[in-house]
C-alpha cells in the first residue's frame, strides 16, 4: 500500500506485519514437517519431493527472517531524526547554498562565489 502512496495509520501497518510474521511460521511449522515426511518416508509413500520440500522450507526461513528484520526495525527500534539541509535562494547570479554534503561527508570547493560565476559565464559563451 505504501508503494502506491497509501498512507495507512501505524496499528493499522503494525497487525499487517505482525500477521504476515504469523503466517509465515505457519508456513515454516508445515515445511518443516513435510521435509521430514520427505526424508523419512519411503518414495512411493510421499506426494512432494525432496527439492520442493528443501525449497519451501528456505523460502519461508528466509521470508520470516526478514518479516522479523523488518518489523524490529519498523517498530521497535527508534531511528533519530536529521534535518535535510535545503540550498538557499539563488539571488543576483550568487551562488549561495548550504554545505552539500555526500555519504555524511562535507563536500569542499576550491572556488569562492566570484571564481565560480565566472566559470558558469564562460561556459555559457
Amino acid at each position: 500500500m505504501k508503494a502506491l502512496r497509501f498512507s495507512i495509520p501505524r496499528p493499522i501497518a503494525l497487525l499487517i506485519t505482525t500477521g504476515q510474521i504469523v503466517q509465515m511460521i505457519f508456513g515454516f511449522y508445515i515445511n518443516i514437517h513435510t521435509l521430514i515426511f520427505a526424508l523419512t518416508a519411503s518414495p512411493n509413500e510421499c506426494q512432494c519431493s525432496l527439492r520442493a520440500s528443501i525449497s519451501g522450507f528456505l523460502l519461508y526461513g528466509l521470508f520470516f527472517y526478514y518479516f522479523v528484520k523488518f518489523f524490529v526495525d519498523s517498530y521497535l527500534v527508534r531511528k533519530p531524526r536529521t534535518k535535510k539541509e535545503v540550498p538557499s535562494k539563488v539571488s543576483n547570479g550568487d551562488c549561495q547554498t548550504n554545505e552539500l554534503s555526500l555519504n555524511g561527508r562535507p563536500l569542499k570547493s576550491d572556488l569562492n562565489n566570484n571564481e565560480a560565476t565566472s566559470l558558469l559565464s564562460k561556459k555559457d559563451n
